[in-house]
């Protein structure tokens, strides 16, 4: 072995100085090389005494030779390295700095990026948004959410099952009385109130639509295969206010609630914990603006109850019972109503949503390559922008894009178009829509910042407490006597941020208001 080390040095650069100490064993040589020619499994350690934690060979860049070593001679040349060198200086060329070096060198060759389960091998996992790596937990919850939506084409639907952690028993219990405790609740608080017509459209929308259904409608035998079941889940719901024309106001299914917890240390957990959360990887609302800003003829929609158009096989739909007043009367009958889809609420669903569109994008992908693109880089959720240069474009990939959703059961509420006006199931004025948390007027094509009410009230449930005062002046001297005498940074930052600039269209000026916001809170 020492005679193949010689002649492989020989070989080396001449201007590397070699390091020679006699043992009485061995003869322990090593160079001193550039930080980058000699690649050894050294690692951030300070002393190796497992041979375990050594290659057998190095490589030199100078000659690309292999330099073979045994595990004794790499171990023992190490540790001579690390008790000769001098303490560390600021000298770059110093050899713990080399080491060091070294180290990081190897490390960075050994790195192992993310690759698809199914096969380690294939090239799809090589795209840029897919080489981050992700724990073992991800990759597993990855998987079996992308298993748990099959597109039924028999059926023209997305059918989906809940990715449950374990089984539903050990997360969850019955919890038909909490349930009742929350209904009752909310039918005392807004029973005969003008936020009542808005609870009750939305959940006759559900019913009209097929995506909830009274327990008592169903079929004997699926009344049954339900109540059969060890769990039956009640969701409470509340409600949740929303800046939105279609939907101001809507129930939200609380699906973070606990159920009580069993003698035997059962359930007392919740929908959300038992639910698998996934990982979104290519959902990205920057690109969807870039590309709606950059053709000459733009169009918008929005998909229309988006979590809804997937429905949820009926083994789970124990899972997703909920409790219901006609006319949310505190003294009428208390009804049970079955969830049949995925909806807003639960962990899982943002996640499953997003690998059935990219399901449906990959079935259409050889035949319709421009619809595709649609669903996979100009959406977010369920918001779709793009722009084409001329409008036969943009007709053409809408009417795709109507016929392929009603093929699986969605829908868009309505397309807008440059030079058109917008019509009014996607606006409250007749002129303009939100995309991407702005306002675009169609007619004029013109992208403009949505200035929120100024207010130094709370906000609850998306929706401002009765009895603020919103800013409704327009002057400075306005400003001035509306403003609270003290101001705190967090309110002060509060109303900066307030205002979402996704493609800094105002950086002019807000730039001037960030320093001022900087100046503000190292001060105080």
């Amino acid at each position: 072995m020492d005679e193949d080390l010689s002649q492989n040095r020989d070989r080396r650069n001449s201007t590397l100085d070699p390091i020679v100490e006699e043992d009485e064993d061995e003869l322990v040589e090593i160079d001193t090389v550039r930080e980058s020619s000699l690649y050894v499994n050294l690692s951030d350690i300070t002393e190796i005494e497992d041979e375990s934690h050594v290659c057998q060979f190095a490589v030199c860049e100078n000659c690309g030779d292999e330099l073979l070593l045994s595990n004794q001679y790499a171990i023992k040349t190490f540790n001579t390295l690390r008790d000769s060198s001098p303490e560390p200086t600021a000298d770059k060329s110093s050899t713990p700095r080399k080491l060091k070096k070294l180290a990081e060198l190897q490390d960075a060759g050994l790195q192992i990026e993310y690759r698809c389960p199914k096969c380690r091998a294939c090239n799809d996992c090589l795209k840029p948004i897919e080489i981050e790596r992700v724990s073992l937990r991800e990759e597993a919850e990855t998987v079996a959410i992308n298993d748990s939506v099959q597109l039924d084409l028999q059926n023209k639907r997305i059918i989906c099952s809940l990715p449950l952690r374990g089984s539903e028993e050990e997360f969850l219990s019955t919890n038909k009385p909490q349930s009742e405790k929350i209904l009752k609740q909310q039918c005392l608080k807004y029973f005969n109130t003008e936020m009542c017509q808005i609870i009750l459209k939305a959940f006759q929308k559900l019913f009209d639509n097929g995506h909830a259904v009274l327990l008592k409608d169903l079929p004997k035998e699926t009344i049954e295969a339900i109540m059969s079941k060890t769990v039956q889940h009640f969701i409470p719901w509340r409600l949740v206010f929303k800046d939105s024309v279609s939907t101001p106001a809507r129930p939200v299914l609380d699906a973070s609630s606990n159920t009580p917890l069993r003698e035997d240390g059962t359930g007392g957990r919740s929908l959300n914990d038992a639910c698998m959360k996934g990982r979104i990887a290519d959902m990205n609302l920057l690109r969807m603006i870039l590309r709606f800003v950059a053709g000459l003829y733009a169009i918008s929609g929005d998909l229309s109850q988006f979590y809804n158009s997937f429905k949820l096989t009926e083994k789970q739909w124990n899972l997703q019972l909920f409790l219901f007043k006609k006319d949310l009367d505190p003294n009428n009958e208390t009804m049970v109503g079955v969830i049949r889809t995925l909806i807003y609420g639960v962990k899982s669903v943002a996640a499953q949503t997003e690998a059935g569109v990219e399901k449906l994008a990959d079935f259409i992908q050889s035949k319709y390559p421009d619809l595709a693109e649609l669903l996979k880089k100009s959406r977010y959720v369920d918001d779709l922008g793009d722009s084409k240069t001329n409008m036969d474009e943009c007709n053409s990939v809408t009417d795709k894009a109507d016929k392929l959703f009603k093929m699986f059961g969605l829908s868009c509420k309505e397309w807008s178009y440059t030079g058109h006006a917008p019509t009014e199931k996607v606006s409250s004025d007749g002129i303009s829509i939100t995309i991407g948390g702005m306002l675009w007027l169609p007619e004029l094509d013109v992208l403009m910042l949505r200035i929120p009410q100024w207010h130094f009230g709370s906000v609850s449930r998306g929706r401002i407490k009765d009895g603020t005062k919103i800013f409704e002046g327009k002057s400075q001297d306005d400003m001035e006597k509306f403003v609270p005498k003290s101001v705190t940074p967090r309110q002060i930052a509060s109303k900066f941020l307030s205002y979402y600039d996704l493609l800094q269209l105002a950086l002019p000026l807000t730039a001037a208001m960030q320093r001022a916001l900087r100046k503000d809170v190292k001060e105080s």
